[in-house]
């Protein structure tokens, strides 16, 4: 988004006239359409809550672009077989940037109290003494794994039952591709709730206010099986596994087109 404002700008002053084009990461984002100077935006979904508002000559939808490692070429087992999991035990992934401590916490508390036979792999960003904290929050709790972030999050996510993550666009993204079910928890602002708004409506993921209901909801996808499925399925219909391909042309053709 800063680089979509500082873009316009340069064109509202006429500083400069060189091809620009604003890759829309956000589902739920319409601060986009408040910045309609480029020439081109390549938009996450046809649904999509900025799609709505950008005309439609300014426009190419082509989904988030994720990693290609995001893809479901590599199946869950490859990924616990990386990570030295067993097949049989549950896993969950949660993504802790964006989240309190306290929410952290109480999830991992949670989740840690179901069953024996599970992992939770909690996922920091690279504030390091935020990760120390939250290390020695969760050092007594059965089962629970606090790491950095890694540039191997793609084989966590994948090898997880289910992933919890504040609902942002690149996760959420990542998360349909890999075809792993997605609790959103605690959305807060606009862009947020609308984010979580769009992947439950399109049944992509389910939204969750507090630790105690991401908890719920996750262990369900756990224990019924056609619920998670369903949920995969329509992550597989609402993905874009070519979404960098498809942007990368809209560039291209922007750029050779003027």
């Amino acid at each position: 988004l800063q680089a979509t404002a500082a873009c316009s700008s340069l064109r509202r002053f006429s500083v400069s006239d060189l091809p620009c084009v604003s890759l829309v990461t956000e589902h739920g984002d319409t601060r986009y359409a408040e910045l309609p100077l480029l020439d081109l935006y390549c938009t996450p979904h046809r649904d999509s809550e900025i799609s709505k508002l950008i005309p439609e000559e300014k426009q190419v939808v082509t989904g988030v672009p994720v990693p290609d490692l995001f893809g479901r070429s590599f199946d869950r087992y490859a990924a616990r077989n990386y990570l030295v999991i067993p097949k049989s035990k549950t896993v969950f992934f949660i993504n802790s940037v964006g989240l309190s401590k306290n929410t952290l916490y109480e999830l991992c508390q949670r989740l840690s109290g179901r069953a024996a036979d599970q992992t939770v792999y909690v996922i920091t960003g690279r504030d390091y003494e935020y990760v120390d904290a939250v290390a020695e929050a969760c050092s007594g709790l059965r089962g629970v794994q606090v790491t950095a972030f890694t540039k191997k999050i793609f084989v966590y996510m994948k090898a997880a039952d289910v992933i919890i993550s504040k609902p942002f666009g690149m996760i959420s993204t990542a998360s349909a591709l890999i075809g792993v079910p997605l609790v959103h928890i605690s959305p807060f602002g606009d862009v947020e709730t609308a984010e979580a708004h769009f992947f439950s409506r399109h049944e992509m993921a389910v939204t969750a206010q507090n630790a105690r209901d991401a908890m719920n909801m996750a262990v369900r996808f756990v224990n019924e099986r056609a619920l998670a499925e369903r949920v995969s399925t329509m992550q597989a219909l609402g993905s874009v596994p070519n979404a960098a391909e498809l942007a990368a042309d809209a560039i291209i053709g922007c750029f050779y087109g003027r």
